[in-house]
Formats: structure tokens, C-alpha cells, sequence
């Protein structure tokens, strides 16, 4: 699965947990790091988890994919998994807000 499938795929996983803002950017021209990166947020620490572990979980036992890296803690409230050609990350809803006012979440 090439690297735009694996985001969309991230994509549908944080919408079945009811993710909240959910963006794909396109980071191709901009990053040698990976190619899309998938943010959706959650509304508490709980919500975060399951965002989290869903598409953690999805990945590793439907197409055994797992990490290369995970940064961030729930206490945070952010967490990044770094995959292979794609990134997702998922914040608290306040820290989203926060990215947005920042203009690190501005659509491509």
C-alpha cells in the first residue's frame, strides 16, 4: 500500500473514532521525513487513546505495519506515530486549537 493509501486509510480509522478536524497535508515538496501527515483530534485523554490505538491497532493486525517511532504522551495531549512514508498525529482538542491559531494546521 503506497503512502497516500496508508494516510487515507489513517484518515477513515480517526473518523471511526469520531476524530474531530480531521486533515491530510501533503508535505512531499516540504519534507524528506515523510510524504503526508494525518492530524485529527480528540476531545479528551480517553478520546486521544482510542484515536490512538485504533489506528495503531488497525495497522499492525490488517496490514502488519507498526511504528517506526511513537512521540508525545496522552498526558501531553499529543501524540505522533511516525509510519513508514506518512505520519499521524493526534491532539487534545485545546492543543489543535492551538496549531490552528499557529497556522501549522492551514490546508494545502
Amino acid at each position: 500500500m503506497d503512502a497516500r493509501k496508508l494516510a487515507l486509510l489513517c484518515r477513515h480509522l480517526a473518523d471511526q473514532k469520531k476524530a474531530d478536524d480531521i486533515v491530510i497535508l501533503d508535505v512531499r515538496a516540504l519534507s524528506s521525513v515523510t510524504d503526508y501527515f494525518v492530524i485529527a483530534s480528540g476531545t479528551s485523554e480517553p478520546h486521544l487513546r482510542a484515536i490512538v490505538d485504533e489506528i495503531r491497532d488497525k495497522l499492525r493486525d490488517d496490514h502488519h505495519l507498526r511504528p517506526k517511532a511513537v512521540d508525545g504522551t496522552l498526558q501531553a495531549a499529543w501524540v505522533v506515530l511516525s509510519m513508514s512514508l506518512f505520519m499521524s498525529c493526534a491532539p487534545i482538542c485545546e492543543s489543535a486549537t492551538t496549531w490552528k491559531h499557529s497556522g501549522a494546521m492551514r490546508r494545502g
